[in-house]
């Protein structure tokens, strides 16, 4: 896998942030706080019965990503919206988002006393991190924003149709209008979501994904960066430059009979076997 700047299908990690000192990278999430859908985000194996090809009744797809990465926005738009969509696969998937990428976070008291002037939201209890986002600070954003809905939603059929509306939004909006239209159109609530992004739950949470982005094993090197029942999958993130229905087939292997219809629809069998 190409891990210059030029990588086809992936962004790449910036090669300043790959040498940063080990503890900025890799700080303890705190124990006493867990969030659904990440309470379980540091265990990233898999469940060993489950992972095994052709024996998962429902498989786990986890997206680690940033909301303005344009092969992120692809897969999401292409392979995950094509799952996800199809009401009898839906049944046999579990899609978990973790929006972070290739951002890094920082101690508050790691930061600038001119950057702590400016920044009133670092007096507040509870908002201890800043973030650096590949894509500036409207990514990181974006990123908190997303995290909390998940959080404020909940359900998967409450957040997911958010996300993939948000990241199937037009690439010249800004985050604010295309999060506002898709609430609006979903009729979702967002007075509690900007009520977390805003605040020190967002921060949290954020950092939280960061960890669980930051604890991948093996460590991801790029995003979009996909794992199928906590196993990295390289071919599904192909689909990231070109949908060739990658995901959808990865998925398919892991899926134990009776296999969704648009396995057999969308894929030929010859391409369902390793």
């Amino acid at each position: 896998m190409a891990t210059d700047d030029n990588s086809p299908g992936h962004s790449v990690r910036p090669a300043w942030q790959q040498h940063l000192d080990s503890d900025v990278l890799k700080q303890k999430a705190a124990a006493t706080h867990t969030a659904w859908p990440f309470d379980s985000m540091f265990d990233h194996q898999g469940s060993k019965e489950t992972s095994k090809v052709g024996n998962a009744t429902k498989v786990e797809i986890a997206i680690y990503y940033e909301v303005m990465c344009p092969y992120c926005r692809n897969l999401m738009n292409s392979s995950v919206a094509e799952l996800w969509n199809n009401t009898e696969f839906r049944k046999r998937i579990d899609v978990k988002f973790y929006p972070y990428g290739n951002a890094v976070y920082y101690n508050k008291e790691d930061v600038s006393d001119g950057y702590r002037y400016w920044h009133d939201e670092l007096q507040e209890e509870g908002f201890d991190y800043v973030f650096s986002c590949q894509h500036d600070q409207e990514e990181c954003f974006g990123n908190t924003m997303q995290s909390c809905a998940m959080e404020m939603l909940s359900k998967p059929k409450k957040y997911v149709p958010f996300v993939l509306c948000m990241e199937g939004y037009r690439e010249d909006a800004s985050i604010e209008m295309g999060s506002y239209d898709c609430a609006t159109e979903l009729d979702i609530d967002m007075d509690p979501i900007k009520e977390c992004t805003l605040g020190a739950t967002g921060n949290k949470l954020t950092f939280e994904v960061g960890q669980a982005t930051e604890t991948l094993n093996p460590p991801h090197e790029y995003v979009p960066w996909v794992t199928l029942n906590g196993e990295h999958s390289v071919a599904s993130e192909l689909d990231g430059e070109k949908n060739d229905h990658n995901l959808l087939r990865e998925v398919c292997i892991r899926l134990s009979e009776p296999k969704p219809e648009l396995c057999s629809s969308q894929v030929s069998s010859s391409k369902l076997r390793r």
